[in-house]
């Protein structure tokens, strides 16, 4: 059966768009110009008229992700690309408008989700890649199994950031390259400089220390996408801003304090008052008395309106 290409179409600015292929070209060379796209359904259906070219030639490998909260249609899909094809090239090209497309504020500001995370570079086959993916998605925890979406782009670079060489170097596996665009829509890419390696066993080992620390990546997606809404052309370093806030959000998690809408709130006073607010001697008093999250309101309001020196 013969399969005609469909035609692609940019709409954004082609200039950044072909720095960012060019770049990510220039990291296939040592794969014999082969590049892996990652694309993430979990949030909403992904449907692109592109993609279904790749469907109808059987070019798509699907991660058979094994947990309840993973539907069939959110599995993450891989598709190999070889950039010596001049389609498949301009298919690179699609991805990165589609990527920076994903971030603008416009479509961020209406409740857009991410369906291009990134890009990966490997000698390994995208079934050798899915199966690694399987195994590292599910990771043990104190409480019992976490779904670790790893590959999210708003989550790879952070976690990177918390875990140790080892651990690193476990969650790359086969992966030698791993590209994606931060928040800022920026080029990140991890390199991963040990040999590759099957993932026989997917567990990171991960302590409820680094299970809380995990905990504080959603908290500082949450801060940082209701930062962006006020301030959508200010560049925002995501390591950076998680280091800063989580030193307070833990020490307030070490109290038994782990609900999600209080730690968005403790988490928005430390941008504004420093890292280290909670620590203030009145502060410090205060929490004594905190039971439940119930209890914190009347504190909320009163850091947010004291001209206190942090």
């Amino acid at each position: 059966m013969l399969f005609s290409t469909p035609k692609i179409e940019l709409t954004g600015e082609l200039e950044k768009i072909d720095q960012i292929t060019n770049q990510l070209c220039e990291y296939a060379q040592g794969y014999n110009s082969r590049c892996v796209i990652i694309l993430d359904p979990f949030i909403s259906p992904f449907k692109d008229a592109i993609f279904q070219y790749f469907f109808d030639k059987n070019r798509i490998t699907q991660v058979q992700i094994s947990h309840p909260a993973v539907r069939a249609w959110q599995r993450p899909l891989l598709i190999a690309l070889n950039l010596n094809n001049n389609f498949e090239r301009d298919v690179l090209r699609y991805t990165v408008d589609k990527s920076l497309i994903e971030l603008s504020p416009q479509i961020l500001g209406k409740g857009g989700k991410r369906h291009y995370s990134g890009w990966i570079f490997t000698h390994a086959t995208t079934q050798q890649i899915a199966d690694d993916f399987d195994m590292l998605s599910i990771q043990k925890v104190s409480h019992g199994k976490l779904l670790l979406r790893f590959y999210d782009p708003a989550v790879l670079p952070q976690l990177l950031f918390i875990l140790e060489p080892r651990q690193q170097i476990k969650l790359c596996g086969r992966i030698k390259r791993w590209a994606l665009l931060d928040g800022n829509g920026d080029l990140f890419c991890h390199h991963n400089t040990a040999d590759p390696c099957p993932v026989y066993v997917g567990l990171l080992g991960i302590t409820r220390r680094l299970e809380d620390r995990l905990y504080c990546i959603g908290i500082n997606n949450q801060v940082i996408k209701a930062y962006r809404k006020d301030h959508p052309t200010k560049k925002i370093n995501e390591c950076e801003m998680l280091n800063h806030l989580m030193p307070c959000l833990l020490r307030l998690m070490s109290q038994g304090f782990k609900d999600n809408e209080l730690l968005v709130e403790w988490a928005k006073i430390a941008i504004d008052h420093g890292a280290n607010f909670d620590l203030h001697p009145q502060i410090q008093e205060k929490l004594k008395t905190m039971k439940t999250r119930y209890d914190f309101p009347a504190l909320l309001n009163l850091i947010k309106q004291s001209d206190w020196s942090f």
